[in-house]
């Protein structure tokens, strides 16, 4: 067997016995950094100056490093938490100096709380440590420690936690049942409870067995949300339509997987919200919404107006309804004939004219008509209107306020100068409509690149994430941006709790170094809604089911089991 050679130098800087002033000439060589940083003879002061290092192998060694000075550890720990933990000098540490992790800030203890294996006496120096009603930080960090496995336990039962769950962390219950990626058998455990079981309905996965089981349920909300689902079996439609809550029948005539035997059955119905929501339904037959636009009532012939499977000899009528409702319901549908455009574009009714504006169908003539005047409030709906020319959208650029700007940086026709002038507009007249603007630009599919790294610099850190999938970056720039994110993610201040970017957890498209970094959030919430992610690998699934906090590991197993399922 042939034996592998040590290189001089390699062997020089992992050797123990090395002077301390050869190791600090060795320390300059990169190639060996990792080596001497990993060297338990290494003077503390040169494991100081490496842990400054670029590199994270370099910083993981001296985090390993018993030699490492305390400080040090305690800020790598942020990093490293679970090799700070497996540091052979940390016992040796309890003992000598008990109280040397009163020095960690709230970021280290967050970090530190990921981890399965902590000291029982920290944790118990956290719950014993009096917090001011006003440092929410530290508050967060004490309530992080109560749902630590090792003092709030392994739960005896799946359905345990969730309970439990539901009684000290509703919010979040209500995120997972709604998360499109939670599995079925999870969304099953949830209906148990009573404040998860009106979200878990609302689920886009949620299987008709489950929604047959909850059609029946005491809760009218409950019903009422069975009753618009559009999985929800044709059996228990029929039943919801005797309900004898209105708001539930009505739910039930808004489904667009409405049995066409129900239509008439609806239609006979007295309460003129369930007819209006008849009214409203696209796939309604045109005999039953013929019969809902002659109705008395002007909210349910304002419904069927705005019903694009409307007849088209029905229109001269409505658009001669006294009821202004009913007219300006009938402004929205896409199938008005042009000379109706044409008319309803004179009436004097703003609602008439701003729906108008934003059909998708109105003509170009009739859009030039209303671009007339000084009325921002046309201007929006006209820059947002699919049919509006690059030459209208040139107009508008010069027109109006931040929100028509915004409407006009996302068109798909706009030129590209006017989206280059726009941007280069003082921030202070885009004023309040700054984030609208840059919306716009990432909306847009055809916002030239330079463009889209100014929108990443201005935009807020929420509209960042959509922008690191817009198709006209470069490989090179969205690995930039995607850098960039993963280190706000990381060293995000505690001074916003909780985050708001459980939106931004449910993208199938996240880029795989975003979702690493998010496995590794202080904020345990962002963790366990990571763990339903269809693209998050095994490998950190297994890590989150080794988490520290219970309800991530028990999210994570959950999601474990999915993998494993055939």
């Amino acid at each position: 067997m042939q034996s592998i050679t040590i290189p001089p130098l390699a062997a020089e800087a992992s050797d123990s016995t090395t002077a301390p002033e050869r190791l600090a000439a060795l320390s300059h060589d990169h190639t060996l950094k990792a080596l001497i940083a990993s060297n338990h003879a290494t003077p503390a002061t040169i494991l100081e100056t490496l842990s400054n290092e670029k590199d994270p192998v370099i910083r993981r060694a001296v985090t390993e490093n018993p030699n490492t000075p305390v400080a040090i550890l305690l800020h790598l720990a942020q990093e490293f938490p679970h090799t700070f933990l497996a540091n052979p000098i940390m016992p040796f540490l309890n003992l000598a100096q008990p109280d040397f992790m009163q020095d960690a800030s709230p970021q280290t203890w967050l970090h530190l709380l990921r981890c399965e294996h902590i000291p029982p006496m920290w944790l118990q120096w956290l719950q014993e440590t009096p917090v001011p009603p006003y440092d929410r930080v530290r508050g967060q960090v004490k309530a992080a420690a109560r749902l630590h496995i090792a003092l709030a336990g392994v739960p005896v039962g799946q359905q345990e936690i969730y309970t439990a769950m539901a009684e000290e962390h509703a919010q979040l219950l209500h995120r997972i049942a709604l998360h499109p990626y939670t599995p079925v058998e999870l969304l099953a455990r949830l209906v148990t409870s009573p404040e998860a079981r009106r979200t878990v309905v609302c689920n886009p996965r949620v299987p008709p067995a489950l929604l047959h089981q909850l059609a029946g349920d005491k809760d009218m909300l409950v019903r009422y949300a069975v009753a618009g689902n559009q999985r929800t079996p044709p059996a228990d439609l029929e039943a919801l339509a005797h309900d004898s809550r209105p708001i539930v029948r009505a739910s039930v005539a808004s489904n667009r997987q409405l049995p066409a035997g129900l239509y008439q059955l609806l239609r006979d119905d007295r309460r003129p919200s369930v007819l209006a929501a008849l009214g409203g339904n696209i796939q309604a037959p045109e005999a039953v919404l013929a019969a809902l636009a002659d109705d008395l009532n002007p909210q349910v012939r304002g419904a069927a107006a705005g019903n694009p499977g409307l007849p088209v000899a029905l229109f001269p009528a409505l658009i001669s309804d006294t009821a202004g409702e009913v007219r300006i319901s009938l402004a929205k549908n896409p199938q008005l004939p042009f000379a109706l455009f044409q008319r309803l574009a004179k009436e004097p009714v703003r609602k008439i004219r701003r729906n108008l504006a934003a059909n998708p169908r109105t003509p170009l003539p009739v859009l030039e008509q209303l671009m007339q005047g000084n009325h921002t409030y046309l201007w929006e709906q006209v820059a947002r209107n699919p049919q509006t020319t690059p030459e209208l959208l040139v107009q508008l650029a010069t027109k109006g306020n931040a929100r028509v700007w915004a409407g006009v940086a996302a068109h798909k026709h706009t030129p590209v100068e006017v989206l280059y002038r726009l941007a280069n507009q003082s921030r202070r007249a885009r004023a309040r409509g700054e984030q609208h603007f840059w919306k716009g630009i990432i909306s847009n599919p055809h916002a030239p690149p330079d463009l889209l790294e100014a929108a990443f610099t201005h935009a807020c850190i929420e509209l960042r994430f959509g922008l690191v999938c817009h198709p006209a970056l470069s490989c090179e720039q969205r690995q930039a941006m995607v850098e960039r994110l993963v280190e706000h993610i990381v060293a995000a201040p505690l001074d916003r709790y909780p985050r708001q970017w459980s939106h931004v957890l449910v993208r199938p498209d996240l880029p795989l170094p975003l979702l690493r970094a998010f496995a590794q959030s202080v904020y345990w919430e962002e963790r366990c809604l990571l763990a339903l992610h269809p693209e998050l690998p095994r490998t950190v699934l297994d890590e989150l089911a080794q988490d520290g906090n219970r309800y991530v590991r028990t999210v994570a197993r959950e999601a474990l089991k999915q993998h494993a399922a055939p």
